[in-house]
């Protein structure tokens, strides 16, 4: 992967790889993996899709210290 990071240095790779992580961390939130279960049964009875839940309400709990901590590496660090 760093080869083609490399090859892109000259282009707004870090914008690009900003809004994928950005992207990428919404997918995972509107999965709501690891949520306690009081807070998987207040989202779940919400009138709104996970998708809009994911940018509100999952912000709080599972915020960007938790992805680190449960190991994602985010791709602009990686590209950094």
């Amino acid at each position: 992967m760093d080869g083609g990071l490399g090859y892109y240095a000259l282009a707004d790779a870090k914008g690009v790889l900003g809004a994928l992580d950005s992207w990428l961390r919404h997918r995972l939130r509107a999965c709501s993996f690891g949520l306690p279960e009081w807070r998987v049964h207040e989202l779940a009875h919400a009138r709104k899709g996970p998708g809009r839940m994911a940018s509100g309400p999952l912000n709080s709990v599972l915020t960007n210290a938790y992805w680190r901590y449960q190991g994602l590496i985010g791709l602009v660090d990686r590209y950094l």
